[in-house]
């Protein structure tokens, strides 16, 4: 998910495990909550792979916890005055830490929780990439202790315990939601139990969810408001055999990156592949350009970005509104 929400969550995680509860405590953790996504600062060869290899090593949850052990050691040698033992610093540094891939996870986006194993990426897709309503009570409750020094009690609870429990809620009802929709709404006759499909919520709410699947020829997708149903499904081609390709290193990366939901089209002469996860399926966020037309044969080339212009954020809710 966003920095934000990632470095309010370790705070408000740190200040939970730890026996100290002040100010340079919650920095602390939500210092640490900001490590894994440090990968965003190594090179690599072309933006496709820069692309891939975000939420790989620096999210595994192996990479991490080792991680954790030189930070404690650190933490306690630097931060005498908290008084906290090693292990008690071990356990804010896992606490802060994994936390940051385990949330990423809830996203359609894919975290390699079990790198460097041969498994695919973790993408349930239950919340989306920014959520005001499960960020804001975690940050009111940060800058709260950062303005008086100290985190209040309301009804016998901390107020971290409070925001923490209603995050945490707002996760596990997102779980709830998406399998609700999933197992609730009707498919077309051409789907059926083999093929793959996924359900995320549109931006920044939890009541309008849309749904892909990947057919034999088509992608198919639907927007399923809560209160409201279906808006009905449409359908693209994903055209994944239609393009006589071999090696294609960018294609070959992005089919096991996005557990095949790609799609492959044409335009000025260009072949662009695009994810079909981020945006919709007529109009994906993310492309890549990945071959191009020379003598009436395609030819592969460095994967880069290509740029749509103006996205249209509103056309991510598929014509529906909340209320």
């Amino acid at each position: 998910m966003d920095s934000i929400s990632q470095f309010v969550l370790g705070a408000g995680v740190a200040l939970a495990i730890s026996p100290v509860k002040s100010r340079r405590i919650a920095l602390i953790g939500g210092a640490l909550a900001t490590v894994p996504d440090l990968d965003i600062l190594v090179q690599y060869d072309n933006e496709l792979t820069e692309f891939v290899s975000h939420r790989s090593f620096s999210h595994s949850l192996f990479v991490l916890a080792l991680l954790s052990l030189p930070l404690a050691s650190g933490l306690k040698k630097w931060q005498t005055n908290l008084a906290l033992s090693y292990q008690q610093w071990l356990w804010v540094c896992l606490g802060a830490l994994l936390t940051h891939p385990l949330l990423d996870s809830l996203t359609i986006f894919g975290t390699q929780l079990f790198w460097p194993l041969p498994v695919k990426s973790v993408m349930i897709g239950s919340m989306f990439i920014a959520d005001p309503l499960y960020t804001v009570p975690l940050l009111l409750s940060l800058i709260i202790l950062l303005i008086k020094k100290r985190m209040p009690v309301v009804l016998g609870y901390s107020l971290n315990t409070l925001t923490l429990g209603f995050s945490t809620f707002y996760l596990v009802l997102s779980l709830v939601l998406q399998s609700f929709v999933l197992t609730t709404q009707s498919y077309p006759d051409a789907i059926n139990d083999t093929h793959t499909r996924f359900a995320m919520p549109t931006p920044i709410n939890l009541i309008i969810w849309r749904t892909t699947v990947k057919g034999d020829a088509y992608f198919y997708e639907s927007f399923y408001h809560l209160f409201k149903g279906s808006s009905g499904w449409k359908k693209i081609p994903h055209n994944q055999n239609n393009y006589s390709l071999k090696n294609n290193i960018g294609i070959d990366k992005y089919r096991y990156f996005s557990h095949g939901f790609y799609r492959l089209s044409v335009k000025d002469k260009q072949l662009l592949m695009s994810d079909v996860r981020m945006g919709t399926i007529a109009l994906p966020i993310f492309s890549f350009v990945v071959a191009k037309k020379v003598a009436g044969q395609w030819q592969n080339i460095p994967p880069r970005l290509y740029d749509y212009g103006y996205f249209g954020f509103e056309k991510m809710f598929g014509g529906q509104t909340i209320f």
